[in-house]
């Protein structure tokens, strides 16, 4: 409810963690912060489907990674490279033969990032 309250103060960003603050777009904290809200909403029904949580946090990620250069094209050492080292625990791999993308995923990354960049 404190969300939801300084939401609609239009003061979101005061619940946002300093860190948060430095790594994110102010675009990509509104965009959370408009996915937060729906999740909130009281209403099932008028809610999102978890499909369409986990398709509009994709959606966002996509986006970053585009942004910040660490979008895989399958076959591109270097960018593999650069991906494996970063700090997001996902990687995606782009396939420009059929245009579709699969999710990377070990624990062991998160684990190693987590290690080497304490908060």
């Amino acid at each position: 409810m404190h969300f939801l309250q300084t939401v609609r103060a239009n003061r979101p960003f005061d619940l946002i963690d300093d860190l948060v603050m430095k790594e994110a777009t102010e675009e990509e904290l509104i965009d959370m912060i408009g996915l937060v809200e729906m999740c909130l909403r009281l209403k099932g029904v008028k809610r999102p489907k978890m499909k369409e949580v986990e398709d509009k946090l994709q959606n966002l990620r996509r986006i970053r990674l585009k942004k910040t250069g660490h979008c895989l094209v399958k076959g591109d050492e270097e960018t593999e490279h650069l991906l494996r080292d970063s700090p997001y625990a996902f990687s995606e791999v782009v396939d420009p033969a059929n245009q579709g993308t699969s999710r990377n995923y070990t624990l062991e990354k998160e684990f190693m990032w987590s290690h080497h960049h304490p908060r």
